[in-house]
């Protein structure tokens, strides 16, 4: 029989260490009996390490290091006939039940196939078989919820999870499957029998608490051990140790939690009748020895009346960093620093973090940078690796029916077989044509680009490659029956013949070869874990037949559940974890980072199936501990363990802000640590490097370097620069290549300035003359010469996408407004010679023959619904538009000749503009509409330019040369003996306007006016009525003053006088030879232009490119003025 001790006292006061030494001090003994040292699973490997690294054990073959899931294994090792089960079949289990029960269920019904339920109600399962709870019980008690008022929606979860309970034992009961939610009461049922336990010395450490299993496990142990030592922290003054009531203990207590164990424990001895041994009472704080801050501290946290405060002599420092990656850069210098001159190993520092999963990159990204070897101390997810997204990708490209965007992920997968290059020329196809679903099956070669495009695509090659990249998938959707229910068998099958088919099995074995131990990417037990649970599914649904949307989800959802478990490669590294997971007893310097309200000591409880609420109505039923209760009294006991880990520095941290910017409130213990010490306070430190003497790496020897003798450092020049400079050159002269290869990279940084320029000779290769050219073209290189270099000269362009844009219906409302003047002119007929019924009936005809003549459209119309409503909605506004240029035509002499007019594309019209050298430009254009006038005798024309939306005329732009194509056109429009006579845009679309409903008819009569600019001598001939009555135009924007002169408002007017009209055209002459010429010249500079905040970086596609950086490059700053001066200008040039 048992003999019991208790090895009592607060943290850091060597109880984990007392059971180590008895443990070292058994093995040195003679005696043969079973050793047995159980602690929690996390911490099993750290202890068999502190335990080998003693000086006496140089090895142990008797002793067992066990964690309560390791010892069940041991005791029923040769007991269990039934099939093992992992938890993630479990979770398949439920998942199977869900879909069987699915009508018997009530409020989970709608959520079955939501991701993670079966993942939870799996957790929520485990709480229940770990308190003893049956699916009797919890029907029990959802029979007394119905009767209780304000309980129904709490009686409904119940009773859908007793259902789900009650089928979920049934599974197990006919001993087909062992449960592994039962396996610590079958292991109970083995203790008395079981050779390991026989006589065996017993030690329990590392635990604040037991589940109602493994309190009764524990007790089956200490009746068969010779003797059991059972270490718990708490502070043995504060409590009556003789007391088994656990009513009379205070529940606001810091140790709560082990008061309670203790009470358990201490009344299943007595109740065993055990001998009892006087507890061994630790009150001296070992552990703090070389650091009486710490054991102050210790103190502080275990009472409630602080003392005097004490300096904490560097052993507690606090930090708050700008974001969480400062505050890990932060934490990696600290830990660089303690390794170097701080006397500590790299085993002997541990950080904390409550919030893996949001500060895992960073860590990652800062320990890299400081060459700090550490350990994760987490399961990794399979989730994210290649082969679950592979398969996920592969079920939902054959389930949906072969979206684009599911059949890119697959293709994309570094698991398929198709090179990048060739994934990436079938995207930008797919993508410019929206091919989707059935255009990957059909049988029909690919031919979608329309004649003018198929230069840009060999559609042979794609269709080829486009054939042997869905192979596998179409294997696949036939072997897994979309429309009929197949087997798990069937199901898994077509899974493994997908895999074989790409060769992911050997892809992963050459993944791997580099990492012997697979702990890098874990992709042998990746790809280990993914057979495993085929034959788990086979097992576990046998004859079952279900859907593939079911197999999918099934499947799915179990691969991404799965963990990977990494054995740490080395033994000196930081070790990196949650609290409960940062077990090493021999810590010296603890860093608890992300000390956040919400996050420190554990993150606050997110979503869970049950709210406190349901847990509440079922405590007078079940002996269930509510985990919301659970967690906020445990919160205090971890900040402490946390707190008193370390025996020689503390370090807290958080972020001022996280990733959104959002203030961040930190822990509130911070306050109350620096009032207990004199010379703790928060320190902020900088993000960067910014004294020599911390540098430590060359990532920070280059930043610091780069900083003090950058473009951007402060004037004057500073002791620092100089300092600086003079490591510069140092290391340029240094032996050390190293040094060398820093000294270069930060020097090729310091001369960078992000320049672009072309030789003369080059540039005498790539434009050679006569030359064409177009507004456009000259604009684009005005605004920026990158610009022009980047889609002219090289000819770069964004893939194309089928999106019906701005740009796009443009060119739909000019088809159609096209198609509509030649069905008039062909008549002999003009806008004005139409009624309006007969304007829209027009307008509907030519519509819809634009439509059926262009495949492009057809197709855009065909995928969505949307996309008809985009194009009908276009329609309505031509409806609409075609009567207001009937308006146009009657208002005065001018009338359409021309629409779509080009100039400079063939021999039937050129413009040649003459440099002063002799050489020839040839510009070209596409003028949407021309209107003529005979205007005493003379052939007058008007410019027009539709706009899906409206314009104004930008006189400054003209002068800049930003904005020609107005007056190029006219120019233009001169050079074929007409005599211009103004130009104009002329909005397709009402513009956006905010009225009362009242005014709504108002509103939808109204004229778009045309914006532009005219020669003031015409302004009769554009508007007959406001010439003859005076007024504002209601067709242009120009006003007739009482002395019928068309220049009042001249400042916005777009009336010029003739000699203003004159100069702006001769300025457009020197101004496109001077573009010209700079062009020709090599010009390509990153100079965009800039008018106070308008530039055209925000909308250039090519900013990757040019990587314009305004600390470098320099804007073309540009003054924004008004017409009157840009005239002015124009003048004087």
């Amino acid at each position: 029989m048992a003999s019991v001790q208790f090895i009592l006292g607060r943290g850091g006061t060597g109880k984990s260490r007392w059971c180590i030494d008895a443990v070292c001090e058994a093995l040195a003994d003679s005696d043969t009996e079973p050793l047995i040292l159980l602690v929690p699973e996390q911490a099993t490997y750290q202890v068999e390490q502190s335990i080998l690294s003693m000086p006496n054990i140089a090895g142990f073959s008797r002793l067992h290091i066990l964690s309560f899931n390791r010892l069940s294994f041991w005791l029923q090792s040769h007991h269990c006939s039934a099939a093992d089960i992992s938890r993630t079949g479990k979770q398949m289990i439920l998942h199977k039940l869900l879909l069987e029960l699915s009508g018997k269920l009530t409020l989970y019904k709608s959520s079955i196939q939501r991701m993670g339920l079966a993942e939870k109600l799996s957790g929520l399962l485990d709480e229940l078989q770990h308190s003893n709870c049956s699916s009797q019980q919890v029907a029990l008690m959802v029979e007394t919820l119905t009767h209780k008022p304000g309980q129904a929606l709490a009686a409904v979860k119940w009773s859908d999870i007793a259902t789900l309970f009650a089928a979920y034992e049934a599974v197990f009961a006919d001993g087909g499957f062992l449960n592994p939610d039962t396996e610590l009461d079958t292991a109970k049922d083995h203790a008395a029998t079981a050779t390991l336990l026989k006589d065996a010395r017993l030690w329990v450490d590392g635990f604040s608490g037991f589940s109602i299993q493994e309190r009764n496990l524990l007790a089956e142990l200490l009746k068969v051990s010779r003797d059991a030592s059972i270490a718990l922290c708490l502070d043995p003054a504060a409590i009556d140790l003789d007391n088994t009531d656990e009513e009379a203990l205070d529940p606001c207590s810091l140790f709560a939690s082990t008061e309670q164990t203790y009470c358990e424990l201490l009344r299943i001895v007595r109740g065993f009748k055990l001998p009892l041994a006087e507890p061994v009472i630790l009150d001296k704080p070992l552990r703090f020895a070389d650091a009486p801050a710490l054991a102050t501290l210790e103190a502080n946290l275990a009472s409630d009346k602080p003392g005097n405060p004490v300096a904490a002599d560097g052993a507690i420092q606090i930090a708050a960093c700008g974001n969480m990656r400062a505050e890990t850069q932060w934490v990696a210098a600290q830990i660089r620093t303690l390794a170097r001159d701080g006397g500590c190993r790299y085993r002997d520092i541990a950080v904390v973090v409550p919030d893996m999963d949001g500060y895992q990159h960073y860590i990652e990204s800062s320990f890299s940078q400081y060459d700090l070897p550490y350990f994760l101390d987490r399961p990794r997810r399979m989730k994210t690796h290649p082969l679950t997204e592979l398969i996920g990708s592969a079920l939902h490209a054959v389930g949906s029916g072969f979206t684009l965007s599911d059949v890119l992920s697959y293709l994309k997968s570094p698991l398929t077989t198709t090179p990048i290059e060739q994934i990436d020329a079938l995207e930008n196809y797919c993508r410019a044509y929206d091919i989707q679903r059935t255009e990957w099956l059909q049988k029909q070669a690919w031919d979608f680009a329309p004649e003018t495009e198929k230069i840009a695509y060999d559609e042979a090659a794609l269709d080829t490659l486009r054939r042997n990249a869905i192979a596998p998938l179409k294997t696949l959707q036939k072997a897994i029956a979309i429309d009929e229910t197949i087997s798990a068998n069937q199901f898994v099958k077509a899974i493994w013949e997908l895999l074989n088919t790409l060769g992911v099995q050997d892809r992963l074995a050459e993944w791997a070869a580099g990492d012997t131990m697979d702990q890098r990417f874990g992709h042998r037990q990746v790809f280990a874990k993914t057979v495993e649970l085929m034959d788990e599914v086979c097992q576990v649904f046998d004859s079952v037949e279900l859907s593939h949307a079911a197999w999918e989800s099934i499947f799915t959802d179990a691969l991404s559940s799965m963990t990977v478990k990494l054995i740490p490669p080395t033994l000196d590294q930081v070790l990196v974890g949650s609290i409960e997971r940062s077990r090493h007893p021999d810590i010296k310097a603890i860093f608890l980072i992300g000390a956040a309200q919400k996050q420190f000591p554990v993150p606050v409880m997110g979503e869970m199936l049950l709210t406190e609420q349901d847990y509440q109505s079922a405590a007078a039923n079940l002996e269930l501990a509510n985990p919301y209760d659970q967690t906020l009294t445990h919160r205090p006991y971890l900040a402490y363990i946390a707190l008193t880990r370390a025996s020689k520095q503390v370090s807290l941290s958080y972020p001022l802000a996280d990733e959104k910017g959002a203030a961040i409130v930190p822990w509130s213990g911070i306050e109350s640590l620096t009032v207990s010490f004199t010379d703790v306070a928060v320190q902020f430190p900088s993000a960067t490097v910014t004294e020599p003497k911390a540098v430590q790496t060359s990532g920070q020897l280059t930043q610091w370097l780069c900083g003090q003798l950058g473009k951007d450092k402060q004037p004057p020049e500073s002791d620092r620069q100089q300092i600086a400079a003079g490591v510069l050159e140092r290391m340029h002269k240094s032996d050390d290549e190293s040094l060398k290869q820093t000294a270069a990279h930060v020097q090729k940084s310091l001369d960078y300035d992000n320049a672009a320029a072309m030789d003369g000779e080059l540039a005498g290769q790539l434009f050679k003359f006569p030359m064409t050219t177009s507004a456009s073209r000259l604009g684009t290189f005005a605004k920026c010469p990158y610009q022009y270099f980047a889609k002219y000269t090289l000819g770069l362009e964004q893939r194309q996408t089928v999106r019906f844009e701005p740009m796009d219906i443009g060119t739909f409302y000019h088809a159609v407004l096209e198609a509509s003047f030649n069905a008039l002119k062909a008549k002999g007929k003009d806008w004005d010679d139409l009624n309006t019924d007969e304007l829209i009936a027009l307008c509907d005809a030519e519509s819809e023959r634009v439509i059926s003549e262009n495949a492009q459209l057809i197709n855009f119309m065909r995928q969505r619904t949307h996309h008809r409503y985009i194009i009908e909605s276009a329609r309505e506004v031509l409806r609409s538009f075609m009567p207001m240029l009937a308006q146009l035509s009657r208002a005065g002499q001018f009338k359409q000749t021309e629409a779509e007019w080009k100039f400079g594309f063939d021999e039937s019209f050129r413009f040649v503009l003459p440099l002063d050298d002799g050489r020839k430009v040839h510009l070209r254009g596409l003028i949407d509409r021309l209107d003529t006038a005979n205007i005493d005798g003379q052939k007058a024309a008007l410019v027009f330019d539709y706009k899906t939306g409206g314009k104004s005329v930008d006189f400054a732009g003209m002068l800049y040369g930003l904005d020609l194509q107005l007056p190029i056109y006219l120019l233009a429009s001169h050079a074929g003996n007409i005599a211009p006579a103004g130009a104009f845009f002329l909005p397709i679309g009402s513009p956006t306007t905010s009225v009362s409903p009242s005014d709504m008819d108002a509103i939808e009569a109204s004229f778009n006016k045309a914006y532009g600019l005219f020669d003031g001598n015409f302004f009769a001939s554009l508007d007959t009525a406001a010439a003859s009555s005076g007024g504002r135009s209601e067709f242009y924007n120009y006003y007739v003053n009482k002395d019928s002169e068309p220049y009042s408002y001249y400042k916005t007017s777009g009336a010029l006088r003739p000699d203003d009209f004159d100069a702006l055209l001769e300025y457009t002459e020197r101004c496109i030879k001077k573009l010209i010429e700079d062009l020709t010249a090599g010009t390509i500079a990153i100079t965009p232009f800039r008018i106070g905040t308008n530039s055209p970086c925000t909308w250039c596609d090519y900013r990757p490119l040019c990587r314009f950086d305004w600390q470098i490059n320099n804007y073309n700053h540009l003054e924004k003025i008004g017409k009157e001066e840009a005239l002015e200008r124009m003048k004087d040039h």
